[in-house]
């Protein structure tokens, strides 16, 4: 009998580090995920209220993970550049935002997700899954945030997820682009045109009833410096993400996108839904942050694909193909 409490005891010292060992793997410093189907919206009443109002949607997207932190229990990461859409009632939903996730324990693995997000035209709001027993399978992550913790009227969001290998992700790269700031339609003012060099990264989110819709990733852009390279830091630097659509017939595309000058608050910039969308090497597209109605900020933007690593298979973007997640590439319907 002495000799199991001794053991039982020895067990529950080595637990803690078993734990922490499960999260010991070096993960990447930023990795940008990709939801899987079994990514969820759910809006409305939830046990044990009971009222009519409930809606449910399949939700996709993207957002990035980054390195943020660690201690001898827990490993915490930086969720930035929240990028999500919703398809509800024959409009769409967009969803933005940021936070933290963090994985580790003493006795057991735990993981938590928490996010601040802009749902739609609704304000900011905080999410939270609660530390909850689970993060066996990360990289890959699935957990449940809510507003209210999933009690009567709530907002709930499955973020399962997965990272996005660097091969699923179609590089594109600025080339004759403009930023333009003025006065567009009846107003009459000067318009100032200037460079942007840079790029963005496509990924696959959808592809239903002739709408593919793409997550865009890593913009990475300069106003006023059209290289792509270079130590100068001459020009105003802007990041961003957003959602890239092309539907067919007859070729439209749409691009939405909230970009950042110099680190200060995003600002969404719409082309609206406009001709094109036909090459799938090319892009070219005009977006504007207030509808071109008197004074306005433009990007017109014109991006080819560029040739990826050596390192990386992926081929073009073509309608008519569909994804396949296992080798990274297109392949024809059977």
């Amino acid at each position: 009998m002495k000799r199991r409490a001794i053991l039982l005891v020895v067990m529950l010292a080595l637990v803690p580090g078993l734990v922490r060992a499960q999260t010991a793997v070096t993960p990447p410093p930023s990795q940008i995920y990709r939801l899987t189907d079994k990514s969820l919206y759910q809006d409305g009443c939830f046990a044990p209220c009971l009222c009519p109002v409930f809606v449910s949607g399949a939700v996709s997207g993207t957002f990035r993970l980054s390195l943020a932190s660690r201690d001898p229990l827990f490993t915490t990461y930086a969720v930035t550049e929240v990028n999500l859409i919703v398809p509800l009632q024959g409009s769409e939903v967009r969803i933005t935002g940021e936070g933290t996730y963090k994985i580790g324990g003493d006795f057991a693995l735990t993981e938590e997700l928490q996010l601040v997000l802009k749902v739609g035209d609704r304000d900011p709001a905080k999410y939270d899954s609660g530390l909850v027993v689970g993060g066996g399978e990360f990289p890959a992550i699935n957990l449940t945030v809510a507003m209210n913790s999933l009690i009567c009227r709530d907002t709930a969001i499955t973020f399962a997820a997965v990272p996005v290998p660097a091969a699923q992700i179609l590089p594109f790269a600025l080339a004759g682009s403009d930023y333009e700031e003025g006065c567009f339609g009846p107003c009459d003012c000067a318009i100032s045109q200037t460079p942007v060099g840079g790029r963005f990264g496509l990924v696959k989110l959808s592809d239903a009833n002739g709408l593919v819709t793409f997550g865009v990733v890593d913009a990475r852009w300069r106003v006023g410096r059209p290289a792509l390279t270079s130590s100068s830091a001459d020009g105003v630097l802007v990041n961003g993400f957003g959602i890239y659509q092309v539907s067919s017939p007859p070729a439209t595309q749409r691009m939405l996108l909230d970009l950042a000058f110099d680190g200060r608050a995003p600002q969404r910039f719409d082309s609206g839904v406009v001709r094109g969308g036909g090459n799938p090497f090319r892009i070219d597209i005009a977006l504007a942050a207030n509808g071109y109605a008197c004074f306005d900020q433009v990007f017109d933007l014109h991006a080819k694909q560029i040739r990826p690593p050596a390192t990386m298979s992926v081929e073009p973007l073509k309608k008519g193909r569909r994804h396949n997640d296992k080798s990274g590439v297109f392949s024809d319907p059977q």
